[in-house]
């Protein structure tokens, strides 16, 4: 690799690859070199070392570089949410809000969209109603909506009219959007003077926006793309590649509303809502984001989409006016991603204006990679690969933060939690499994020879199950031999049940509760299960379980009859057998083993 394509590749983000050409049987064949690439990944590393030292050796090149940088991001000083001279009316007597609350719904009523990332316990469902009656108060909305998870629509509402009781809320359930109902429900959401609209996900995801709203939002979406292919360096790919980006936009944003075929569809438009407060926001964190920075597993989801769409048509439709907030625990699980995505939520114009609109160009901004050398997923031996290592520029990270999220951790809240004790049992895999082992070596080997694209041929997604799942239970893979991994896990059940059989918690019911919690070799929705009828066993009345979840209970049942669950041997081998190594040989009291 030359000079001149290494610098490409810094300037572009790029990983360098090197490869070379092999003779293999009379062919050449154009493989990767991982020695070359290594070591082009070392020269990079060193050219960005250079470069971050040769930028402050000119004092003019310094001063000029330092006053951009400092007019993006230390240019802007953001208020903070300070609540403490609201008064909420209709609030139930007695009921007193915490500082972190009223700071909340002051912070939505003062920017136009908001991230509230606080934890279990904060109240965010009080902190919702208030902040919709708020809004209502000094009229920045007309008729906020709040959409919640299906299962605690009932308690959400409960909790609102406790909390508010002179409030006018109208809760709308599934029956309410049905098509013979759905027409009543709009006329009495569109005439009715309600503080809040209150459905579940399901249903607002079910309304649509304005034809010509949405045609516009398409179109803008399609044009981002093509400025970002056809005018940055490291998108300038060709009309081929624009054509490819622009028509995978096109078919992810017909699937959105590929399941609404109802003519009759409801809008927000029809029905007046004007501000959106979104509960576990988190399930619509993944939105559409291109890029091609390493370490990174980003996808798209249709509710996230949908919700980004109706978000910014919002924001479109009422300009300089809140129209949304997001609540939820949970903001950051496993990606750094996940700021973009929620400031791609929140401050889109913000981005336009640093030049951070496109997620490379945030990464580069506040993440650092580093190429290390590692195992390889075989386990047959090493390669180069590069990962996101540091966070860099953090003040200006946190910073940029604070313009839309409040974030409140658990231990802020001086709640007591109790402590968890973990213990991890290692148990020897045995000689025929660790030759299955290294017949999933040999297969992962052959693929790289292989076309792993032809349908019905092995490839790595299959190889890695196999690895799960003999290490889990080698029956799953038709290995006739008992299970250890198994055997400790009915062990542990088994001690922990008659250390704690006489053990009472504030009742007069003695014994513990455990779960045990498996993906694999479990029921799922292609099996059905034997019915509530065929000996009572199955939970919620012989109901269809969760796919690939098992929880196994312990619990009293008549005493001086052992309950065996019917027809469970060989259907699912993982969870049957560790029923019955839990129960044979085990001296359990009467208990009940059952699936969930």
């Amino acid at each position: 690799m030359s000079p001149i394509e290494l610098l490409q590749c810094g300037l572009n983000g790029k990983r360098p690859v090197v490869y070379v050409d092999v003779l293999d049987d009379g062919v050449y064949r154009r493989v990767r070199s991982p020695q070359r690439t290594a070591a082009a990944a070392d020269r990079l590393q060193a050219l960005h070392e250079r470069f971050s030292v040769w930028i402050f050796e000119d004092e003019a090149r310094r001063e000029r570089v330092l006053a951009a940088y400092n007019l993006r991001f230390s240019s802007h000083v953001t208020r903070r949410p300070d609540g403490s001279h609201l008064t909420v009316p209709g609030i139930s007597a007695g009921l007193a809000l915490w500082p972190h609350q009223l700071d909340a719904v002051d912070m939505l009523l003062s920017r136009p969209r908001a991230l509230i990332a606080h934890a279990v316990g904060a109240g965010k469902t009080l902190e919702m109603v208030c902040s919709a009656i708020m809004l209502r108060r000094f009229g920045l909305a007309n008729k906020p909506c709040i959409a919640v998870p299906k299962n605690i629509l009932e308690q959400i509402g409960r909790e609102a009219q406790q909390a508010a009781p002179a409030a006018r809320l109208l809760i709308a359930t599934e029956e309410d959007l049905a098509r013979d109902s759905r027409r009543l429900f709009a006329a009495r959401c569109a005439t009715g003077d309600w503080d809040a609209v209150i459905m579940t996900h399901e249903a607002f995801s079910t309304l649509g926006v304005d034809p010509e709203s949405e045609a516009e939002w398409i179109e803008t979406q399609k044009a981002t793309v093509r400025e970002h292919m056809n005018n940055e360096p490291e998108y300038g790919r060709g009309a081929r590649q624009t054509a490819n980006a622009v028509r995978s936009l096109e078919e992810q944003l017909d699937r959105l509303r590929s399941n609404v075929t109802d003519p009759d569809q409801i809008t927000l438009e029809q029905l007046g809502i004007d501000y959106i407060l979104i509960d576990e926001a988190d399930k619509f964190i993944r939105i559409p984001v291109a890029t091609r920075a390493d370490g990174f597993s980003l996808g798209s989801s249709k509710r996230a989409t949908d919700m980004l769409l109706k978000v910014e048509t919002l924001a479109a439709r009422y300009p300089n006016r809140p129209v949304a907030s997001m609540f939820t625990g949970t903001p950051f699980r496993n990606t750094l991603a996940e700021i973009y995505c929620w400031a791609r939520f929140m401050i889109p114009d913000r981005l336009d204006q640093i030049g951070l609109a496109h997620f490379d160009a945030f990464a580069h901004t506040f993440i650092r990679w580093e190429t290390r050398i590692e195992v390889a997923p075989d386990g047959s031996g090493f390669r180069t690969h590069t990962r996101p290592s540091t966070i860099q520029n953090l003040p200006e990270l946190r910073g940029l933060l604070n313009e839309f999220a409040d974030l409140l951790p658990t231990e802020a809240l001086g709640q007591k939690r109790p402590a968890r004790n973990d213990h991890t049992v290692v148990v020897d895999p045995g000689p025929q499994i660790l030759d299955y082992v290294a017949g999933l070596v040999r297969r992962a080997e052959n693929l790289q020879n292989t076309n792993s694209r032809i349908r019905g041929s092995d490839n790595m997604l299959t190889v890695c199950g196999d690895g799960r799942k003999v290490a889990l239970d080698p029956k799953l893979v038709g290995i006739d031999i008992a299970s250890p991994k198994l055997l400790a896990a009915a062990e542990t059940i088994a001690a922990t049940y008659r250390r704690d059989l006489d053990r009472t918690f504030n009742n007069t019911t003695p014994g513990v509760l455990q779960l045990a919690l498996c993906d694999l070799g479990t029921p799922n929705q292609t099996m059905r299960p034997p019915t509530a009828g065929s000996g009572n066993w199955w939970s919620n009345s012989g109901s269809r379980p969760t796919a690939c979840v098992s929880h196994t209970r312990l619990r009293h049942r008549n005493p001086g009859k052992l309950y065996t669950p019917p027809a469970v041997t060989g259907q699912y081998p993982c969870c049957s057998g560790l029923r019955r190594k839990s129960v044979s040989g085990r001296t359990f009291k009467p208990v009940c083993l059952p699936f969930i």
